[in-house]
């Protein structure tokens, strides 16, 4: 049932879609035929928020519902032959509501909620019947669109792209918030062909985010019940290199009605494309991924699928094993003309069973034949063969080719009843196509209509070869109307008919508009790309300058430590240094004082600090010897020339960086080592500064009691002298 919604309801939405008993019957009287609104005037109750939101309109004031006849305009609206190609997402999203319930009920309820019924069944229109309106509507499963399945299998290929099981995927997220159409972009094993062609396409575009395959992933209405559509959105591939359609549809047996369970999840669907991919050889197409890539995808889905097909004349076998006409001409004798047509051989017991209808039996006869992966074409009778086994049929090589068909493949084939041509839409595969119409001359449209002529049908999505001035030219069915599989051939031979055809661009086509247009953007994208690998280097250049210096200033550090006050102070020997460059210095040390105060003269000078040299070595020239930095100056080496020699830093960015941080954290030790030597100096200095303070103090108090007792000494003399004068004067 859910089927119908999807898939019935999206050609509905068609403007070419016409209804079975009302001839020519277009836009919203379609939609509501197709969607089984029996009774206009009462259509289900549906939320006005929701009507609102989809539709971007005001709904009237009164009540919360709305009416059929106020639903017409809206339907009116979005499908329009001129409206976009979003109709048919926003009808569903109207049909449904966030929570994946149907905001319809059942008919048989009218009186209660004014609802309708959507569901396909076996005799509604999906399946050919009348398109009338039956007198007892019957209660009928609606499809659900399951948004709680989807969100949680978002949510679980999210938690795969950061596990190790990531399937190579880089992005997996909706389209425009629309959870039913998900963009994924995939990377490869780095030493399989495809991810290589795919890093030269990104060199070649100067753009690194082209390295990667954009997969578009679309969802039927009922899904888990069904696949989804899975199509490439860009680069290009190779032809014929992949399972892949030259309009970007993916082709895998997991995303057909038999390969498909309800039970898969995208995780695994992603997993198998990539296998499939990688095991097929798959390569880009590097001169049309400049260009251009894949045509967006149709706004319907599935338009081949079987049931728009009804079976005709009741024959229908399957498993049987395609075998193409080179193959069964070594013993059924030539078939070159079965391999110029697009026509299919059938063993003569098909006969029997074909003609077995007596008066029932439908003309032309045309078969479907669909693959393992899903691939359909569709065809008319060569001819029934004898000696071709019953379990086997013959197919022209290119037909096998376009479905991606090895010989002897099993394939299942059925009779089908295809309507007549109305309009064709075509897509060259090079531009070798317009050369050949342009030296063929005449009309292009009744040049084209010719070519098509000899062959019986048509399917979307597949390539023929069509004559032009004795030339084979490849194309691609891109559109067809009434549906997407036609009959060209008509069993009155007597009645002519004639059909339109369009097309688009070559895929390697281009004017020069759009040439400059491409070439100005290249050289955009050079210029930027030139730009951010310069940005790069000179942020590289200050980065390793910045290594150079504090290996320079921890070496300088380590030295004047290892120099200590030698370091330029002495008149013993005397000595000239050569430093690079010319510059020359003069120094006066001590004997026996360390060969490091002259490696720290050298680092102090403004050669050493302009040019931060990696490292030194210092060479005298008598006596002839290298002096290292752990000797000794001596007298024999007075008067001395010293040259200076620098050692060049490391090649290697890494190791340049490694010793840099390593001279960095050496040389933050030699300066607590410096800070602490210069504590423990002071500590040691400490004791005999409050020693010298305490005998200046016991000398000051010396010098006291020495004052006042010779002070008192002298006032007892004055006394004494004193009593004597008395004494004396007394006496006289």
């Amino acid at each position: 049932g859910g089927a119908g919604l999807s898939h019935a309801g999206a050609d509905a939405c068609s403007p070419q879609a016409g209804v079975a008993g009302a001839p020519g019957a277009m836009g919203c009287e379609n939609v509501l035929a197709e969607f089984h609104l029996w009774d206009t005037a009462r259509v289900g109750v549906i939320r006005r928020k929701h009507l609102e939101d989809v539709f971007g309109v005001l709904l009237p004031a009164s009540g919360s519902s709305i009416s059929g006849e106020q639903l017409r305009p809206l339907l009116d609206r979005f499908t329009d032959p001129s409206g976009d190609a979003v109709e048919y997402e926003r009808l569903i999203r109207f049909l449904y509501d966030s929570e994946g319930e149907s905001e319809a009920h059942s008919v048989q309820n009218a009186d209660e909620s004014n609802a309708l019924d959507f569901a396909e069944s076996p005799t509604s229109p999906g399946y050919g019947t009348d398109w009338s309106a039956p007198s007892t509507p019957r209660q009928q499963p609606t499809p659900r669109l399951h948004f709680r399945r989807l969100l949680a299998e978002l949510k679980q290929v999210h938690l795969a792209m950061r596990s190790e099981d990531s399937c190579g995927l880089l992005l997996c997220q909706p389209v425009q918030d629309n959870l039913m159409h998900w963009q994924a972009d995939m990377a490869f094993p780095p030493n399989s062909p495809l991810q290589r062609s795919l890093e030269e396409l990104a060199a070649s575009l100067f753009d690194t985010s082209r390295g990667r395959v954009t997969f578009h992933v679309r969802f039927p209405v009922d899904y888990p019940l069904s696949p989804p559509e899975v199509r490439i959105h860009e680069p290009r591939l190779k032809f014929r290199s992949a399972p892949v359609t030259l309009g970007g549809h993916v082709c895998s047996h997991l995303l057909t009605s038999q390969g498909w369970s309800p039970g898969s999840t995208m995780s695994h669907v992603f997993q198998e494309l990539r296998r499939e991919l990688l095991e097929a050889g798959a390569e880009v197409d590097v001169a049309l991924s400049v260009k251009r890539g894949y045509p967006e995808a149709p706004p319907q889905l599935q338009r081949l699928r079987t049931p728009l097909f009804p079976l005709a004349n009741g024959f229908l076998r399957e498993g049987v094993s395609a075998v193409s006409a080179a193959l069964g001409s070594a013993f059924l004798g030539d078939l070159g003309r079965l391999e110029e047509s697009d026509k299919v051989g059938l063993p003569v017991d098909c006969a029997d069973e074909i003609f077995s209808q007596g008066d029932d039996l439908q003309l032309p006869l045309m078969f479907e034949i669909k693959t393992r992966l899903g691939r359909k074409t569709h065809c008319a009778l060569y001819e029934f063969l004898e000696g071709l086994p019953s379990d086997h049929v013959l197919l022209p090589r290119w037909i096998m080719d376009d479905l991606f068909l090895e010989e002897r493949e099993a394939v299942s084939i059925r009779g089908v009843d295809l309507a007549r041509i109305r309009f064709v839409k075509i897509q060259p595969h090079s531009v070798d196509f317009y050369q050949a119409v342009q030296h063929a001359g005449g009309e292009v449209a009744h040049l084209l209509t010719r070519s098509l002529s000899r062959f019986s049908a048509l399917t979307e999505d597949t390539s023929v070869p069509i004559q032009i001035c004795g030339g084979r030219y490849n194309v691609r069915i891109v559109h067809l109307e009434p549906q997407a599989a036609v009959r060209i051939i008509d069993p009155d031979v007597q009645q002519d008919f004639e059909f339109r055809v369009d097309f688009d661009p070559a895929p390697d086509l281009e004017d020069e508009a759009d040439l400059r247009r491409r070439q100005n953007e290249l050289m955009r994208r050079y210029q930027l790309r030139r730009e951010e690998h310069e940005a790069v280097l000179r942020a590289l250049e200050e980065r390793r300058s910045a290594a150079r210096r504090r290996h320079f200033e921890a070496l300088r550090a380590r030295v004047e430590a290892a120099a200590g006050l030698d370091a330029g102070a002495g008149c013993d020997v005397e000595l000239l240094l050569r430093l690079p460059g010319g510059e020359q210095a003069r120094a006066r040390l001590r004997d026996g004082a360390p060969t490091a105060a002259l490696y720290a003269l050298a680092l102090q000078s403004r050669w050493a600090e302009e040019s931060c040299p990696w490292g030194i070595q210092l060479l005298a020239s008598y006596p002839r010897q290298v002096l290292r930095e752990g000797g000794l100056v001596t007298k024999a080496m007075h008067r001395s020339a010293v040259a200076v020699r620098e050692e060049p830093a490391p090649e290697d960015d890494d190791e340049l960086f490694r010793e840099a941080g390593e001279a960095e954290e050496e040389k933050a030790a030699v300066e607590e080592e410096m800070k602490a030597a210069e504590e423990e100096k002071e500590e040691e200095a400490s004791p005999s500064v409050k020693n010298a303070s305490g005998r200046d103090r016991e000398i000051e108090e010396a010098k006291a009691v020495a004052n006042e007792e010779q002070e008192d000494e002298e006032e007892e003399e004055e006394g004494d002298a004193e009593e004597e004068e008395e004494e004396a004067e007394d006496e006289e």
